[in-house]
């Protein structure tokens, strides 16, 4: 007759010829399932057949399998040395890069079909290690401030699913981003005045699934700040893009852009401009992603 039964690292012995057994291989805590009630022998050692949780039937020596305890919290685990296995391991680390929490891993790293230089990836390692959202880009000029800050874009994308980007620069400069996001990132970007920005807004407000890429100009954006006592109608649409971003500027859970990219930011240096007190985009601080680059 054949014995099936095998000492238990856990309970004492386990009845292998019963079905819907769970256990666990000893060597390999990950390698769990259900007995089948099959239980063969060879070269002198009796092997039962577990049914795996992907429905895969295996088979394992008896006296390597022990029942899987009902609750067993991490420091049991550590302390009796039940570890997974390299596949275990493996898999673990390729769900926390698809879920993009890795801060030394570049999700962004071949999005663009720029030239790989190594130094344009430290604003994203920056950004993503850093806890404040915000990091002013000053490289040397020549060395791609454009391209880190899209760059930025991209990895914000990949992690966290953004949806929308604005661009606020000099005038003479917006075709150059438009063009550097079409050709080097395949990403279409739109030149926008105060009143088509203040339209997409008004659509983002209505429908929080709505993405856009836009591009606006210092020059066209700038208007003075609203007083809180003021009791007049903001006029022109600067003066009313103005009056749309302060009442939103710290509504919760409808943030109006997941990033804003300043270029030439020393140009919001000087308190007495209407360019530095240009209001703050509609986000709460601790999620807007803000980027300044600086020459």
């Amino acid at each position: 007759m054949t014995d099936t039964r095998a000492t238990s690292g856990l309970e004492g012995e386990i009845e292998f010829s019963l079905a819907g057994i769970f256990v666990r291989s000893i060597f390999d805590p990950a390698k769990a399932g259900h007995t089948t009630g099959d239980v063969v022998r060879h070269a002198g050692r009796s092997y039962a057949l577990v049914r795996l949780k992907s429905g895969e039937i295996a088979q394992f020596p008896c006296e390597q399998l022990e029942l899987v305890p009902e609750i067993e919290t991490r420091v049991d685990a550590v302390a009796k040395f039940r570890f997974a296995g390299p596949e275990q391991l493996h898999r673990a680390i390729l769900t926390e890069k698809v879920r993009g929490r890795l801060t030394e891993v570049f999700y962004s790293m071949g999005t663009g079909h720029a030239d790989f230089y190594p130094h344009q990836f430290k604003p994203v390692l920056k950004l993503v290690s850093s806890t404040g959202g915000r990091i002013l880009i000053a490289d040397e000029v020549g060395l791609g401030k454009t391209i880190e800050a899209i760059y930025v874009w991209k990895e914000l994308q990949a992690r966290l699913g953004c949806r929308r980007l604005l661009v606020v620069c000099p005038s003479m400069l917006q075709q150059k981003w438009q063009a550097e996001l079409r050709d080097r990132f395949s990403i279409d970007a739109t030149i926008v005045d105060a009143k088509e920005l203040l339209q997409h807004l008004g659509r983002a407000v209505d429908d929080t699934t709505t993405a856009f890429v836009l591009i606006g100009s210092i020059e066209s954006l700038r208007a003075r700040r609203p007083k809180t006592d003021e009791a007049e109608r903001p006029r022109g649409f600067r003066q009313q893009l103005a009056s749309f971003l302060s009442q939103n500027e710290s509504a919760e859970g409808s943030e109006l852009f997941d990033l804003v990219i300043i270029d030439e930011a020393h140009y919001l240096r000087n308190p007495a401009t209407c360019v530095y007190r240009k209001p703050k985009p509609g986000c709460s601080d601790d999620e807007v992603r803000r980027v300044s680059r600086a020459n």
